[in-house]
């Protein structure tokens, strides 16, 4: 018992430094191609691109973040019925993990769109993919909720 309350303790702060790492990937990305555009460093125009990218972006984002809430929901119901605190806190893992990579696809295809074609409106989708990233960061309470834990199992 003592042993699971342990292990169970880590998951959330893995959950936490996962998040970050994903966050400032996407952040760091963002911010070199910001650089390289303005600095002239990469100054290779797509034009034709353009109107494809200006369709593709929005679309691709606005399908990821609802799979990604629809996946989450449908793993989050699959979790709430294991037994064991051990198995729901894995399923929970999985599911965000699902979730967090469909927003982070968006968002990646979003700067190399900035990058390849310069228009800013792709770096504003990427910067709000990453905010709606920011807001789902895991917490205890957030854990809670979303599995709905009993009092004894959020004492982990």
């Amino acid at each position: 018992m003592q042993q699971d309350q342990q292990n169970n303790s880590g998951y959330l702060k893995a959950l936490s430094i996962l998040h970050l790492a994903l966050l400032m990937g996407q952040v760091l990305f963002g911010v070199i191609t910001v650089f390289l555009r303005v600095s002239g460093e990469f100054n290779t125009d797509m034009p034709e691109m353009r109107d494809v990218f200006l369709y593709l972006v929005p679309i691709v984002t606005i399908a990821a973040i609802f799979a990604g809430n629809t996946i989450f929901k449908s793993r989050l119901a699959t979790a709430k019925e294991k037994s064991s605190l051990t198995e729901k806190l894995n399923d929970y893992r999985a599911a965000l993990i699902v979730r967090y990579a469909l927003l982070e696809a968006p968002c990646l295809l979003a700067i190399i769109a900035y990058l390849l074609t310069g228009e800013l409106l792709f770096i504003c989708i990427a910067g709000m993919a990453i905010i709606i990233f920011f807001v789902l960061r895991p917490s205890k309470e957030r854990m809670a909720k979303d599995l709905e834990l009993s009092a004894a199992e959020t004492d982990i």
